[in-house]
């Protein structure tokens, strides 16, 4: 460890020498004793000692006095006063040099040793608060926010350049000036004055923001959109000593959310017509499909009719072959549309459902979930039967939505449990639910034969299929309650291993 440097300034000899053997008996490094005030600068800096022992009377034109005010004005390095003298207009003037300390002649080693390990501290201390206090400074100054401190009666203390260059005064101009009359901020909306922060949090209160439509007012009176926070300078009495006031410009950020907002808005009416277009659709062509089922019936069975009278008709057994064989093919092919208009029924059923889950909620209230499994169990009952299952349901909590849409999402999680059950055991489907972190939180889980792990990452997306000999969907069905959920904010998703069944989770916003 390198020992503190102490260069002795004394124009006595017999008193330096004196003076340095007591320093190098304390452990004290001595570089330098000199006895005038001229080369007492230089030889500071030169050799940069961690301290100075300096005699305030000296013989020659610069006294101690002028020699430490000479030496802090090129390095920076505390200083003791040595002095026989204990008057007020000495000590007067040598305070004016800030001094670490004074030893009155005669003295002693404690006393000297006392001295300087104070004088040392205090200089250790003050320079790691100026180092910070210059780190901060550069920190706020190059910060890419606008930042102003003000003190306790308001008055600028400090301004970084985007300050300035927002607000339109210079630092140097603004200092002193109150902080209302540089920060001047008004309702962008209303054009009426913002309460300044200054007020507030010179008045006790916490740190916070200002409304969302504020503006500064520049000094020449433009006005900028600015997003902004403030905060009480506390010291460690809990008194506030002043406020620090940190805004940015964000006029460029509001216009574009506002153009996003009216983008979104022309997007939402577009997908409305869709919606509604869509709906239209799909009801109208369902019509036309029934028509054709019906027809393709009545046609099947004249044909049959026809065949059946001519049954009894003298015709050659050949004939008669190929008339079964002709019948037998029409019936085929009956069966064969029917299928395809019962599936193109059930597409258009679905995009019917679709345009529904992606429509705007309708009317949302309080939903009673029990009343609505109910229902939905009573009309699964004769498909339920069929398949030899059943519904077990858990006292559940209401939610929040759109009954519609929520009847269909539960709908059509059941029917897809449905589909999915073993035919080599009971199915059961249990609907349960609980309250979770604010939300109505669902679960529809069956014993059924599970989803393989390679479909489960799509199972929500549009016309997504299985395996075709697992199920006989058209891929509509969990699309849609995943839209509708989506709609409510809301969240859906599943857990599910093949062999072990499948629990489909509904998180939706509480009543």
């Amino acid at each position: 460890m390198e020992k503190t440097k102490i260069i002795v300034v004394e124009d006595e000899s017999i008193v330096a020498e004196d003076i340095r053997q007591s320093l190098l008996k304390m452990g004290y490094e001595v570089p330098a004793v000199v006895a005038t005030g001229k080369e007492a600068v230089r030889k500071t800096e030169e050799l940069k000692p961690d301290l100075v022992l300096m005699d305030i009377i000296l013989r020659e034109k610069m006294n101690g006095i002028e020699a430490a005010d000479a030496i802090h004005s090129i390095i920076d390095v505390p200083i003791i006063y040595l002095t026989a003298y204990s008057d007020e207009k000495t000590i007067g003037k040598a305070k004016l040099t800030e001094p670490f300390g004074y030893i009155i002649k005669p003295f002693d080693d404690r006393e000297v040793k006392s001295t300087i390990e104070m004088a040392l501290y205090k200089s250790g201390i003050e320079r790691k608060l100026k180092e910070n206090r210059e780190w901060l400074f550069t920190v706020l100054k190059s910060i890419g926010d606008a930042v102003i401190a003000a003190d306790d009666k308001g008055a600028v203390i400090f301004m970084n350049s985007v300050s300035e260059m927002l607000t339109g005064w210079s630092e140097e101009e603004a200092k002193g000036k109150n902080l209302s009359e540089i920060f001047r901020i008004l309702s962008a909306e209303s054009g009426k004055p913002i309460e300044n922060p200054l007020e507030l949090l010179l008045g006790g209160g916490a740190a916070g923001g200002l409304a969302g439509d504020a503006a500064l007012i520049s000094r020449d009176g433009t006005e900028i959109r600015i997003d902004d926070s403030s905060a009480p300078i506390v010291n460690r009495k809990g008194e506030i000593t002043g406020v620090v006031l940190v805004f940015r410009d964000v006029t460029e950020r509001r216009q574009i959310e506002n153009e996003r907002n009216k983008l979104l808005l022309e997007l939402r009416m577009k997908n409305r017509e869709l919606e509604e277009i869509l709906y239209a659709s799909s009801h109208d062509l369902r019509s036309p499909l029934v028509n054709v089922e019906g027809y393709t019936g009545e046609i099947t069975n004249s044909v049959k009719s026809l065949f059946s009278l001519l049954q009894d008709e003298q015709i050659s057994p050949s004939a008669k072959e190929k008339m079964a064989s002709v019948a037998e093919s029409i019936s085929d092919s009956e069966k064969f549309v029917k299928a395809g208009v019962s599936k193109m029924a059930s597409l258009l059923s679905g995009l019917m459902y679709v345009s529904l889950a992606g429509s705007e909620l309708h009317e949302t209230r309080e939903i009673d979930m029990n009343a609505l499994i109910a229902k939905i169990n009573d009309e699964f009952k004769p498909w339920l039967k069929e398949e030899d299952a059943r519904i077990e349901i858990s006292q559940l909590p209401p939610c929040r939505g759109d009954i519609r849409q929520i009847n269909q999402v539960f709908s059509n999680l059941i029917e897809n449990s449905v589909k999915f059950l073993d035919p080599g055991r009971k199915g059961i489907i249990k609907v349960s639910g609980r309250i979770e972190e604010g939300q109505s939180v669902y679960c529809v889980e069956d014993n059924g034969i599970g989803i393989p792990i390679k479909y489960q990452e799509d199972i929500f997306k549009m016309f997504h299929q299985l395996d075709p000999k697992n199920t006989a969907g058209d891929g509509i069905g969990l699309a849609i309650a995943s839209l509708a959920v989506e709609r409510h904010n809301g969240r859906i998703w599943l857990e599910s291993e093949p062999g072990k069944g499948s629990r489909f989770f509904v998180a939706l916003p509480r009543a």
